[in-house]
């Protein structure tokens, strides 16, 4: 990939243009913001998007508009890379891609800069949060070891140790609490293959399968309703990306797509069913983010941003979607080796398109648009009431809500108020003197309400 990067780009134009005349589609409801960015994040509470730069660029969601950019300290040769966000917790953590690198900490509430947290093993490009534990995951890449980093205290509480293997993109199922690593493997001067993904256990920090891959994936996103990880790979020294699939439940390929521009970045919103891929074309002046289908794993749509597409995320209440256009195709070589932002580079710019696909205008694969849902289950025959538990952590040490009075042998409609997030709940059946059966498997539900 490395070796062939500007080279690829001007590569496959007959491919390209088939793959276009098959999946047309216009750019007519696309919005270009000017912002000097290479990574974006976006917060469905508030409906900013965050846009990595010299500094961290704001950008309301309403008005397509940048509002401000928050100062992160001296990182004009650096800037920033990789980000991860925390809603519930109004925090964003940012790479600043110093050597050693540190994690900036950002208050969503204010915009501002919280902390910073110093780190010395090389920190990124991967990081990622785990919204139910608060812990947040760093790969070293120099030290090749993964840092654990206390959400509350904001301080690396332990490092794991990865051996030879330098992780590239981190990413975690708070459902499962499984963390994905993904590697290349250092020969001591170069990172050469096998490339493949590690999955920790994030209770013992140990690696619990090892995957093969044909590259160390660029980017992994977690559907935490389906339980579905989905990875963005490009062979090395060629233009021929693959979307990957994996069960979270058991850790195992379940298809593998592939797709004939290079990939760098992934997202799916489990809200209406759909992953975006950004590519970098073979024609550099028609880059595009493939929208597929998250169930079938098929293409559903093209949209043509214009030069290559480098990172992309997304709003699930609005179903905007916002995608990194580079504008200096040279320059992506660059950028794709460090993830950084050299002072100087031409500026970028964030597409803004709506997804084709309407917002759910009720629940769907547990995720609701109220905040006070109806959980669902089914009867026993012998029960004369139900006790509800609902919790933001699944060991249920603390419940968040406790119901001691569903009648109803199949539904009991929630009577507190829920902020957006993700829900752990359970049920148990009572007997008419009281004794409580055993509790149900516990499942989950998220709320993504306006």
């Amino acid at each position: 990939m490395r070796a062939c990067f500007v080279r690829c780009l001007r590569s496959g134009l007959a491919l390209a243009a088939l793959l276009l005349a098959v999946y047309p589609t216009t750019a007519e409801d696309t919005v270009l913001i000017p912002a000097q960015c290479l990574t974006a994040v976006a917060n469905p509470l508030t409906h900013k998007v965050y846009c990595a730069s010299n500094g961290i660029v704001v950008i309301d969601g309403v008005t397509n508009t940048v509002i401000k950019t928050i100062e992160v300290g001296d990182v004009t040769n650096t800037g920033i890379g990789n980000m991860a966000i925390n809603p519930a917790r109004e925090r964003l953590y940012g790479i600043d891609n110093k050597l050693p690198a540190n994690v900036v900490v950002v208050d969503t509430a204010t915009d501002s800069l919280l902390t910073t947290i110093p780190t010395v093993g090389g920190a990124g490009p991967g990081i990622a949060v785990n919204s139910v534990s608060n812990r947040i995951y760093v790969g070293y890449m120099l030290t090749r070891e993964l840092a654990v980093i206390d959400g509350n205290t904001n301080t690396v509480i332990q490092t794991v140790d990865l051996g030879n293997k330098r992780p590239n993109e981190v990413a975690v199922n708070s459902t499962t609490n499984h963390i994905y690593v993904s590697f290349a493997t250092f020969d001591g001067t170069y990172d050469v293959p096998p490339y493949g993904l590690l999955v920790l256990d994030g209770t013992s920090l140990s690696v619990i399968k090892t995957l093969p891959m044909v590259s160390a994936a660029n980017r992994i996103s977690v559907n935490e309703t389906t339980r579905q990880v989905y990875l963005s790979v490009t062979e090395p020294d060629s233009f021929n990306g693959h979307v990957i699939q994996l069960d979270g439940y058991t850790n195992t390929v379940v298809v593998d797509v592939p797709l004939p521009d290079a990939l760098n970045s992934i997202a799916v919103n489990s809200y209406n069913d759909h992953i975006y891929l950004p590519a970098v074309n073979s024609d550099v002046n028609s880059g595009r983010v493939y929208i597929l289908d998250a169930l079938t794993l098929t293409i559903v749509d093209v949209k043509p941003i214009g030069t290559a597409v480098y990172d992309v995320t997304f709003d699930p209440v609005t179903s905007l979607v916002y995608a990194v256009a580079l504008d200096d195709v040279e320059a992506i070589a660059v950028q794709q080796l460090s993830r950084s932002l050299a002072a100087g580079s031409s500026g970028n710019t964030i597409a803004v398109f709506q997804d084709s696909l309407p917002r759910p205008v009720g629940p769907k694969r547990n995720v609701y648009d109220t905040h006070t849902p109806t959980l669902t289950w089914g009867p026993i025959t012998w029960a004369a009431g139900y006790r509800l538990e609902v919790d933001n952590n699944n060991s249920f040490s603390s419940p968040e809500f406790v119901y001691d009075d569903a009648h109803n042998p199949t539904a009991f409609a929630l009577t507190d108020y829920l902020n957006n997030g993700r829900y752990f709940w359970r049920v148990q059946a009572k007997r008419a003197n009281g004794q409580p059966g055993a509790w149900s498997a516990v499942d989950s539900f998220s709320i993504a309400a306006p």
